[in-house]
């Protein structure tokens, strides 16, 4: 991992971590004024504390199981204390990430916010989230697509609501129903823009998503398996297995070989198994598809993608030559 991405996401768990103390120590001051009680059952429980660390360092089976006995008839007090002020018994837990408790690490592995903090690093070096600002669904408008039939006897403006919608569906419904979606059709006509908008919420979410174009990922992955050189694989290996959305964007575009293939294969079986979706724009038709990837591919997209296709004229042709004008648009 890069070492000044390391110390920048260190620094910022530092601060979260000063910032959660002094909310958590606000608290602790206003309780021990209510009740004082508080305050002896907080020296009491660091006070046991140590002796149970002294217990267990001198093998003293006794005193450890005398120690914790008390240890838990203090902590029930201190619960029936909150209760009875209407609290609940973790109110002093002040965590952004009860997960790792702001440490960035559950158990020397990595915290999934962390990963998700990574990610963002990345995201700022590739300018991505300066994209999210222009690129999300607020700015979409169908009225870039003409109410013209081009096939699947529906317009163009009828195919781009409908793509609007179930977008709309994936991100509300992400935590609850595994999904993946392809977006395919010429380019221009919006599939990275939707992609972005996605990104966008499932990150606002608080999930992790990773985005990243067709040659990049498969750059990523040639550095997973075979440069045994860079310092990211880990990093990056975790990133495409375990993110909770994965977002390939243009994918037809990268230099194709059996092995990018195998390891596109791999990842779609392995998302799919644990139920982590992806995401996959493409300018290729579905005929195409079927020609430049192996079966094995090509039936995992059809059978456990949702298709969305994306018809129309060129959206940037359309800006560049002012169609962009309410006035000119029909």
């Amino acid at each position: 991992m890069n070492q000044k991405i390391f110390t920048d996401i260190m620094r910022e768990y530092e601060k979260i971590r000063l910032t959660n103390d002094a909310i958590k120590n606000k608290r602790k001051k206003k309780l021990f004024e209510l009740n004082p009680r508080l305050l002896q059952i907080e020296n009491e429980l660091a006070s046991i504390g140590i002796k149970i660390s002294k217990a267990v360092l001198n093998h003293d089976k006794n005193s450890l199981q005398s120690l914790q006995n008390q240890n838990q008839i203090l902590l029930k007090e201190k619960n029936e204390i909150l209760l009875k002020l209407n609290l609940t018994q973790n109110y002093l837990d002040v965590y952004t990430c009860h997960q790792c408790k702001d440490t960035g690490y559950v158990k020397n592995k990595k915290c999934k916010c962390f990963v998700q903090k990574l990610i963002e690093k990345y995201y700022d070096l590739s300018n991505l989230q300066n994209v999210f600002e222009t690129e999300n669904f607020d700015m979409f408008d169908s009225r870039y697509y003409p109410e013209k039939f081009y096939d699947d006897n529906k317009t163009s403006r009828e195919l781009i609501n409908r793509v609007y919608e179930k977008s709309l569906y994936f991100v509300n419904n992400f935590d609850n129903e595994f999904k993946n979606l392809l977006f395919y059709g010429n380019t221009g006509l919006g599939k990275t823009f939707f992609c972005n908008c996605i990104a966008k919420e499932i990150l606002e979410k608080g999930k992790t998503v990773l985005y990243a174009t067709a040659p990049q990922f498969f750059k990523i992955m040639e550095s997973i398996r075979f440069d045994k050189t860079d310092e990211n694989k880990d990093e990056y290996d975790e990133m495409i297995f375990n993110c909770d959305l994965l977002i390939i964007d243009d994918l037809g575009t990268e230099f194709a070989t059996l092995p990018t293939q195998s390891e596109l294969f791999n990842v779609i079986n392995t998302r799919m198994l644990a139920r982590k979706p992806i995401i996959i724009s493409t300018n290729l038709s579905m005929q195409e598809l079927e020609k430049q990837y192996s079966s094995r591919i090509f039936s995992r997209l059809i059978g456990n993608y949702q298709l969305l296709k994306f018809t129309g004229e060129d959206i940037r042709l359309q800006k560049k030559f002012g169609k962009d004008e309410k006035n000119n648009f029909t």
